[in-house]
């Protein structure tokens, strides 16, 4: 058979296929809304939970008990916390106000993972404490789950009673401030409905553990911080980006069965949220640096220098130790600690942190350079304060000296340019009349 023939029977062949294929998919169309009703219906045989119907539809609600003995990985379930401590968190937020503010733990599974108008929260998890009629408090975790984008309204209604009911103080999400929170009141809004969620002050924990363990472990996402913090270790754990397949063959008419592992990850988000919530105030709460490894002494009075807690912040960035950190974080540590003296006028403690800074570069064995370049800060600063300052030439020509000495091994033409200038001013000031001393001025 030459070419031309064979050809020419791929070509029937390809015809025939798609003969029955769009054939199969006419008889499919056909049957879906009958696949789709069977699907709810058989959701309900192999998961326990409920169907709760009421004036906007149906849904499908999942309770599930943990006890005050339960741990999520080696981290127990928090109770109840100080409204300072969650303040402190929650810094230029929203006031969390009460003497026990009753929080709830919210996650959602979506159809999307960028958000949008046409993302769908189809599962919603809480979490919160609650008092058990007959025996002690326990953690419920509750899921609301839209089994087919009909029953959107009713789980947004039940949604919304859960909050009128429970009177939550506040709610604590990982990145809900920005995907969570936003995609819930969108879908609220498209139903011509308010929503209780976001008037409620948010607690974002991803901001605090990118600021406590972004450098120590750099992944922040839950399913890593969870893991390095908390020790938990997940089964067979479905991928995130997994999810909104799975919700989309589900409702086509696919197997329900393969839904499991998804209630399975809302509640181990739910169960992490909470617990990281009290790993994370534990770690706020600590006082002495010597419980913390070097780089989490940095990352803790950082956190505590953004907050505007400057003796706090002391406390442990002053404990940072050129020899026990990478050089560069030292530097950070010592730059942010000295400027935030000097905007408050501590003259005296930022040059003590700048000398500290200058001699360490010429004790340190070696000076990596960064993607911003050699950052000597500590030879500007002080250069200008003997400057301006003090009045005393020599002292701040001797110290550009220095850090053109650095900056011999380094190739960074413009910092050498900006200390030659002030190198050849400075000289200009030496050879003229002295100066009487007057507050210090920053460079012109």
């Amino acid at each position: 058979m030459d070419i031309i023939e064979q050809l020419r029977a791929l070509e029937r062949r390809r015809k025939k296929s798609s003969s029955q294929s769009s054939l199969a998919t006419l008889v499919t169309g056909r049957e879906l809304p009958q696949l789709r009703q069977k699907n709810k219906e058989s959701l309900i045989r192999i998961l326990p939970g409920e169907v709760r119907t009421g004036e906007a539809g149906s849904f499908l609600y999942l309770s599930e008990m943990f006890s005050r003995e339960h741990r999520q990985g080696f981290q127990a379930l928090p109770e109840q916390f100080e409204p300072a401590l969650l303040n402190r968190l929650a810094a230029g937020e929203e006031e969390i106000a009460g003497s026990c503010p009753h929080l709830v733990y919210l996650d959602t599974e979506t159809t999307g993972l960028a958000g949008g108008a046409g993302t769908f929260a189809f599962l919603v998890g809480l979490g919160f404490w609650q008092e058990q009629e007959g025996t002690e408090r326990q953690f419920v975790v509750e899921q609301y789950f839209m089994r087919d984008y009909d029953e959107e309204p009713a789980m947004l209604a039940a949604l919304d009673e859960r909050f009128k009911a429970e009177g939550f103080d506040a709610v604590v999400t990982y990145n809900g401030r920005r995907f969570d929170v936003p995609l819930l009141t969108a879908r609220y809004i498209s139903n011509r409905k308010r929503d209780r969620i976001s008037q409620l002050p948010q607690l974002d924990l991803l901001y605090p553990v990118r600021q406590l363990w972004k450098l120590k472990y750099g992944d922040c996402s839950l399913a890593n911080i969870e893991r390095q913090v908390l020790g938990v270790r997940r089964g067979l754990d479905i991928p995130g980006a997994d999810i909104p397949t799975t919700y989309f063959q589900f409702v086509r008419g696919g197997d329900p069965r393969r839904l499991l592992p998804i209630f399975q990850h809302n509640v181990d988000d739910i169960l992490s949220l909470a617990a990281l919530t009290g790993r994370v105030v534990e770690q706020m709460a600590i006082a002495d640096p010597e419980r913390l490894d070097p780089v989490e002494v940095y990352s803790l009075g950082k956190m505590h220098l953004q907050r505007g807690a400057l003796e706090e912040a002391s406390a442990f960035l002053e404990k940072s130790d050129w020899e026990m950190l990478p050089f560069q974080i030292y530097l950070r540590s010592q730059k942010e600690l000295s400027l935030a003296y000097k905007r408050k006028g501590q003259w005296e403690r930022a040059v003590e942190f700048w000398l500290e800074t200058v001699e360490s570069f010429q004790c340190a064995p070696s000076v990596p350079r960064d993607e911003g370049g050699l950052d000597l800060f500590a030879f500007e600063e002080l250069a200008k304060y003997f400057e301006h300052c003090e009045k005393q030439f020599d002292r701040a020509r001797e110290v550009v000296l220095k850090a053109l000495e650095l900056l011999a091994a380094q190739s960074w033409p413009e910092m050498e340019a900006k200390l030659n200038h002030r190198l050849a001013r400075l000289e200009r000031k030496i050879g003229s009349a002295p100066v009487s001393s007057s507050p210090c001025e920053e460079d012109k």
